[in-house]
């Protein structure tokens, strides 16, 4: 049951890309656009967990912490990422922003939480973190600046993990559908001021800022659920499961579907390098089941 409530969210992690990716194509995807799309996904996370969560509001100190430390992070390796972007690095960014979130919860899992190593599992994530590679590693050169950027990024992202993890086996947590509302708290206070900051810069920034379509409200709407879903099953089943197998089956089973996503609703054409790294990646996911 936990293995299938992991596997649940990494299609929904999938869902949530085709999602995304509508937004982004109807509204664009400058830091002001990012900043209005995820205040606005935290704003409905907050309504929608609220009532999935029996319309009943939990604190403690050590998940409020938590949260603001993990948002932060999030946010943090999102603006580097916009930098990286910028540079002309898209396909690094997602490398490192994949692999991160994957490798350093295994290496903690093994350092820190005495879970269980095993050969095969190593070799399930070095085929997981090699099909990221072939099919996000790109052909650009990095310069020293970018390099350290992607670093951080792999840092931040995978420190995300982490966090997650930590929380789940803590006494103190609260449940998994009250932490995604206080997550999404945190990203409403952080996200909302600096779409606002942004917006005051100019009044064309702030006028644009101001238009959001019917269209735009109900994927919002939607990414929130969807997003949050398979962020509440990934929680539960880091609280059961070790960190070594939670997150290289996120990342693997993430890159599967998201292909397939692509190929069946986006009718996107896959590359030559993009089937490889998916067999790759699933028979490397496959090692963790």
């Amino acid at each position: 049951m936990d293995m299938m409530m992991l596997v649940l969210s990494a299609v929904l992690l999938a869902v949530d890309f085709l999602i995304a990716g509508t937004y982004q194509r109807w509204e664009g995807n400058t830091p002001i656009k990012v900043f209005r799309f995820n205040f606005f996904i935290g704003l409905f996370s907050i309504l929608i967990f609220f009532f999935i969560n029996g319309c009943r509001f939990e604190f403690t100190a050590f998940s409020a912490v938590l949260a603001v430390v993990m948002t932060s992070l999030a946010i943090l390796y999102t603006l580097i990422g916009f930098k990286v972007l910028a540079a002309g690095n898209t396909a690094y960014y997602s490398f490192f922003l994949m692999t991160g979130g994957m490798v350093v919860p295994y290496i903690w899992g093994i350092a820190f939480l005495n879970e269980d190593f095993s050969v095969l599992r190593l070799i399930g994530l070095l085929m997981i973190v090699g099909s990221a590679f072939v099919i996000y590693g790109g052909k650009n050169k990095m310069s020293l600046k970018v390099a350290l950027m992607c670093a951080a990024i792999f840092l931040l992202n995978g420190f995300v993990s982490v966090i997650s993890k930590e929380h789940q086996i803590s006494t103190e947590a609260v449940s998994s559908a009250a932490y995604v509302i206080l997550t999404a708290a945190v990203k409403v206070i952080v996200c909302g001021s600096l779409w606002l900051g942004t917006a005051l810069r100019s009044r064309a920034q702030r006028a644009s800022s101001e238009r959001i379509s019917l269209k735009a409200v109900a994927i919002l709407a939607a990414s929130a659920l969807v997003s949050g879903l398979s962020y509440m099953l990934q929680l539960n089943s880091a609280a059961k499961l070790p960190a070594t197998v939670v997150y290289p089956i996120i990342t693997g089973g993430s890159v599967v579907f998201t292909a397939f996503a692509g190929w069946l609703v986006l009718k996107e054409k896959p590359t030559k390098e993009l089937i490889v790294g998916v067999i790759i990646s699933f028979i490397g996911t496959c090692l963790f089941l």
